[in-house]
């Protein structure tokens, strides 16, 4: 669907206008304020004087990396502004720019950019949310590093609490994460924490109860007593010192933010992002995460034992599952399958609106594949020599930290005498039957020839969100009637006024 932005700036690009809004807190007591900048003064949102000083409007770079089972990217960039000596900055004409260097904090605090200009209302203009960090500056320009929001979520462990000496807490245990169950977990070891009672942990009574305890090993034979359950505080106590190693199977923390147990891979996501990152509702892109759980409605699981950052934690759930975790412009975070090339396109690229000689290829590593393996249904804690009396079978499965599944299709090999056998693919599923299907996904998707389309283009490609659907049409390669991609990445200098999108199909 065609934007506001996107019709006006298809009419009157030549009058673009940036804006951004910086929040900034004084150094001396942290009181917040606002500053308004523009490439052109004016009062563009009708109630604000936008002081000329914004001179290189963004510059920003992103991919998703998370689409072949790569960690994602944090978006990163940076934005320009004047120093116009003794001049004021802010509306009220009160700071001038030496002082707002020197008394004043940009360091995570977000920053509004916005893009349109006569003609256009102001809540269609072209919105990009981001961080801000500490500016380079000299005597006539300061550079301000911007990046995505994911940037904060590099910052923030998980899990939060450690235990801490005094009280019943041995001396081994002191200065270790309090443990952390999201989702179905097998086997799980917990934390000794008062060795006179038997008292183990397994989960941080700070996050919430947890669902349930579906069973308990020592040594990898199951128990059905001599133990006490304590669900709101996460913990386990034994009658007696347990022969072995003590392993649980878990379903996890119930979600405060989410109103329930969840364990699917983007419920998962959205809890780490809620109740661990602090994220609001305004803040989740709703509609994607209620999308993404409808095509992928398997069951996962995490253990968090060690302090990891929500980034790390997000990226492990995702790895190898085709999926694009992104912040979107507006600051919304989202989540979204890998989808096929087939439907309505969000933007329609034709040879005219390609700068002549920069259209690139090459292949997709990936593709094409005859045969695809999927780790998965972790086994938390290997049990090299469990108990007399622990069935064959259970012996297999505790023997072993991951369970494969695999898809194939020898006849790809006749057209593609190459073609590669691609895995294994760790993921933090739990089903053998989920991994048999995400196996047939990717053979589906990598069966074929993949690649990745470059190319610099005008403005209208800045309205691009990860994973959106493109088709380009060229007199070249085989693309007259058009061919669809998928945007996994982009670089936008909006200085020059030229967006690189990186495309996959």
């Amino acid at each position: 669907m065609t934007t506001a932005f996107e019709i006006w700036a298809g009419r009157r690009s030549w009058r673009l206008i940036y804006t951004a809004e910086l929040t900034v807190a004084r150094k001396s007591d942290g009181l917040e304020m606002t500053i308004h900048l523009a490439t052109q003064g004016g009062q563009w949102d009708a109630a604000h004087n936008w002081r000329p000083y914004l001179v290189a409007p963004p510059r920003i770079r992103s991919r998703a990396q998370g689409v072949t089972g790569q960690s994602s990217l944090i978006n990163y960039g940076s934005l320009g502004l004047a120093l116009p000596r003794g001049r004021a900055v802010d509306s009220d004409g009160l700071i001038s720019s030496d002082r707002l260097l020197a008394d004043y904090t940009f360091e995570g605090r977000p920053v509004v950019i916005r893009a349109g200009g006569p003609g256009l209302a102001w809540a269609d203009w072209w919105t990009l949310i981001c961080v801000m960090g500490q500016p380079e500056w000299d005597n006539l320009e300061a550079s301000i590093p911007i990046s995505g929001r994911t940037a904060e979520l590099a910052d923030k462990q998980v899990p939060p609490n450690l235990y801490e000496e005094g009280g019943t807490i041995p001396e081994a245990t002191v200065g270790k994460a309090k443990p952390v169950v999201l989702g179905y977990c097998r086997n799980i070891e917990p934390v000794l924490i008062d060795e006179a009672r038997h008292l183990y942990q397994f989960h941080d009574p700070v996050q919430g109860p947890v669902q349930a305890v579906e069973a308990v090993r020592d040594k990898g034979l199951l128990k059905t007593s001599g133990y006490t359950l304590d669900l709101a505080q996460g913990t386990i106590a034994l009658g007696a010192k347990p022969a072995g190693t003590l392993t649980l199977d878990v379903r996890g923390q119930i979600s405060t933010p989410l109103g329930g147990y969840i364990q699917t891979p983007g419920g998962l996501v959205q809890e780490l992002l809620r109740a661990f990152g602090g994220a609001a509702n305004g803040e989740i892109d709703a509609a994607a995460f209620a999308a993404y759980d409808l095509v992928t409605p398997w069951t996962a699981g995490i253990y968090l034992t060690r302090q990891v950052t929500i980034k790390q934690a997000i990226d492990a759930l995702l790895t190898g599952l085709l999926s694009i975790f992104s912040d979107r412009r507006d600051g919304r975070w989202s989540l979204r399958r890998l989808e096929d090339l087939d439907g309505e396109p969000d933007l329609v690229i034709t040879e005219d609106m390609i700068l002549r000689d920069s259209y690139r290829h090459r292949p997709d590593t990936n593709s094409p594949a005859w045969k695809v393996t999927i780790e998965g249904r972790r086994n938390w804690t290997v049990i090299g020599n469990p108990a007399d009396g622990v069935s064959e079978a259970d012996r297999a499965w505790l023997g072993q930290q991951w369970q494969t599944r695999s898809a194939s299709n020898a006849a790809i090999k006749s057209l593609y005498p190459k073609a590669k056998e691609l895995g294994p693919h760790q993921t933090y599923l739990t089903e053998t039957a989920d991994l048999e299907a995400l196996a047939a996904r990717w053979l589906s998707i990598y069966s074929q020839e993949r690649g990745e389309d470059t190319f610099t283009t005008k403005l209208r490609a800045m309205t691009l969100e990860m994973g959106d659907l493109v088709q380009v049409i060229r007199r070249r390669h085989g693309m007259d009637d058009g061919k669809l991609f998928r945007v996994i990445g982009q670089e936008e200098d909006h200085q020059s006024r030229r967006i690189k999108p990186e495309l996959w199909g």
